[in-house]
């Protein structure tokens, strides 16, 4: 005979669940969702969407905390190092310099949530992205090994300098370099290469935008577009 409980004994059951593990649950079943419904390209494209405005949010506390209109490369570091130990990563910087942060990371915030679900990763490298960008005008995040991937850590890199080759592919595209440029890294085999259609100039709050031609409105600081793995992605911040 089934074992009975009463309601005021239901907080005995060994349920594996509480607050954090129920939105770790939950991201992971909505990217596998979106995946499963529109595509890997398209659920990644979502959660980076999120990504950045979290990314935004996340940049605007510590600027406030600290008392100052704009993070300095190094407090940019520490800041994306700190974020992610607040919920539970363990991300540690290997190099930094004005060219690039480098980073690796042994635990991740979403656990073993992240295990084949390499959508999820683009919420780090929009987030870091973001927080780059907004401090020092411009930020090309690659993720080159990734937890969600099976590899043992993550490897993060945010360049802050435009490459020869960054140069070269937005004269190809026939794009206009923008002033603070956002570029997303591989998680699902993408590197970073604006194309014309998706070109974009996104300067300084309180100065001038300007855009190229979109098939449909994207909201302002949101990737505007995802192409297929191997190709490139290109997102912007403001």
């Amino acid at each position: 005979m089934p074992q009975q409980f009463t309601r005021m004994e239901f907080h005995r059951l060994p349920i594996p669940l509480d607050r954090d593990l129920f939105v770790r649950n939950l991201l992971r079943e909505f990217t596998q969702s979106l995946a499963n419904k529109l595509g890997a390209e398209s659920a990644s494209r979502f959660v980076s969407e999120i990504g950045v405005a979290a990314g935004g949010r996340f940049n605007a506390y510590y600027r406030a905390a600290l008392k100052t209109a704009s993070l300095t490369r190094q407090q940019v570091a520490e800041a994306m190092i700190d974020l992610k130990r607040r919920i539970e990563g363990d991300f540690y910087i290997v190099e930094q310099s004005d060219e690039k942060i480098v980073l690796r990371n042994r635990a991740c915030p979403f656990g073993n949530k992240v295990l084949d679900r390499p959508e999820m990763c683009m919420m780090t490298s929009s987030v870091f992205g973001a927080m780059a960008s907004k401090n020092l005008g411009y930020a090309k995040v690659e993720l080159k090994e990734t937890i969600a991937r099976r590899n043992a850590q993550c490897h993060v890199v945010v360049y802050l300098k435009r490459t020869e080759d960054d140069c070269r592919e937005f004269a190809a595209s026939g794009a206009r370099i923008p002033a603070q440029t956002y570029f997303r890294g591989p998680t699902t085999g993408f590197s970073s290469l604006p194309t014309p259609l998706s070109s974009t100039s996104t300067t300084s709050p309180a100065r001038s935008q300007r855009g190229g031609v979109r098939a449909t409105p994207t909201p302002e600081g949101v990737p505007v577009a995802i192409t297929s793995p191997g190709s490139r992605v290109m997102a912007e911040v403001t």
